[in-house]
């Protein structure tokens, strides 16, 4: 049964020194696990074993590292719960279950509906964060903006532009008392910037998705 596509509400969660879960430690626990860290969040991870850079991290001291299956207390006092346990663990009942008693906000792994967020794909460069979200409909696609996006970045000046108008918003709080002022100021240095090129979708799309599913009908049809 297809997902349904979700519009979220974009919000960023501030989770500096905030206790955030992360069940599972396999590869996708280890994307969201170097993300959370970014964003200077205190992260517990369950599991029984681990993927190299999380016991690593655990190593440093950067994360704790329960070496079991998740339980309810678990989930106590925590901001925010990552389930990234695979798609048939018998488990994803329960730890739903105990995130709603609990009231923590949970996300789980290709299950929107067993979440109450999306984890959008993030171009993270420097101070500059480009979330990108489809609704649920294509997270291929959007891990392909994110790349192409990335990229973009990459091949500019934007990350140091960035770093300097940074540096003189914090000068100009130490030195413009009028708020306004200084608005006006750091609009004039930002002032200018432009973001040029095009999208182009894949050449003949429409034939390619139809013969996906002409495909898909003749393995559904061999199947039954």
């Amino acid at each position: 049964m297809p997902a349904t596509p979700r519009p979220l509400f974009p919000i960023g969660l501030d989770l500096v020194d905030q206790p955030v879960l992360v069940i599972g430690g396999g590869a996708e626990a280890q994307d969201k696990t170097g993300r959370l860290l970014d964003a200077r969040a205190q992260v517990i991870v369950v599991s029984p074993a681990a993927a190299q850079r999380l016991r690593s991290w655990a190593e440093a001291g950067r994360l704790v590292w329960r070496r079991r299956t998740v339980r309810p207390a678990d989930l106590r006092g925590c901001r925010l719960v990552l389930n990234t346990l695979g798609a048939g663990n018998p488990a994803h009942p329960a730890v739903t279950a105990w995130a709603r008693r609990q009231r923590v906000l949970l996300s789980t792994c290709d299950q929107p509906e067993r979440s109450d967020l999306g984890m959008p794909a993030v171009v993270s460069r420097g101070h500059l964060r480009i979330a990108v979200a489809t609704s649920n409909a294509s997270p291929s696609l959007a891990g392909l903006l994110r790349r192409e996006l990335e990229r973009l970045v990459d091949e500019s000046e934007l990350i140091a532009f960035l770093d300097e108008l940074g540096a003189l918003r914090a000068e100009l709080r130490e030195r413009v008392a009028d708020g306004e002022a200084r608005r006006n100021l750091l609009r004039q240095a930002a002032a200018g910037l432009t973001v040029a090129g095009s999208i182009r979708t894949p050449p003949r799309w429409r034939e390619r998705l139809a013969d996906i599913r002409r495909r898909l009908h003749v393995l559904n049809s061999r199947c039954t």
